[in-house]
């Protein structure tokens, strides 16, 4: 069941994709959402939103504590997503991460740690739905759904006031051989520094 909101929205749910200028990257404003994996248009209407490819839809939005952060791809995709960022006041580069589990990293002097699962502080986004299991000769794979849009929502607290310095990576699609395809936004900007990611902010 949905909930409400707690007032109406007055933007157009099908406003057009915006590009970024200037390295900055827009936040539209807009009421609460909840966090379902649905990116229903009401709750949306106020959002920005950005082409990634030709295929993939990055929303962005904002209340007075939370950011909301939905990426919408075609329906094969498992749609994980990982969100890197950098605090106004911060040297330390984070990684969010969303797939079939979550977690958050800190780069340190040597690079970027393992995963350690589940221990998401001041944000969260649901997980790949699991849907069962598949033989392939030997082994037994997990499945997971695909064509679910990919919803975070972050505590700005969490990180402090605007600007932050984002790169966003959306995953889970296969390419004709059969190989994972990761897709940066912005295009060629890369994880272990912030020459060329994007200024996040009001």
């Amino acid at each position: 069941m949905r909930l409400p909101l707690l007032f109406c929205l007055v933007a157009s749910p099908f406003a057009t994709a915006v590009q970024a200028e200037d390295g900055r990257l827009a936040i539209g404003r807009a009421g609460p959402v909840l966090l379902d994996g649905r990116c229903e248009a009401d709750e949306w209407a106020g959002a920005t939103r950005h082409r990634i490819g030709d295929a993939i839809t990055l929303m962005l939005q904002q209340d007075a504590r939370i950011l909301h952060v939905c990426v919408i791809s075609p329906d094969e995709s498992m749609n994980t997503l990982d969100i890197y960022l950098q605090a106004a006041d911060r040297a330390t580069l984070v990684n969010l991460h969303a797939s079939a589990q979550v977690g958050q990293r800190v780069r340190g002097p040597d690079g970027w740690p393992d995963y350690q699962w589940w221990n998401h502080e001041g944000w969260y986004s649901p997980a790949v739905p699991f849907i069962g299991l598949q033989r392939d000769g030997e082994r037994v794979r997990p499945q997971f759904k695909p064509g679910v849009p990919r919803e975070m929502q972050i505590d700005k607290a969490r990180f402090g006031a605007f600007p932050w310095k984002v790169m966003f990576v959306i995953g889970g699609e296969r390419d004709a051989e059969g190989n994972w395809i990761d897709r940066h936004y912005p295009e060629g900007a890369g994880i272990d520094s912030v020459d060329g990611w994007l200024r996040l902010e009001d």
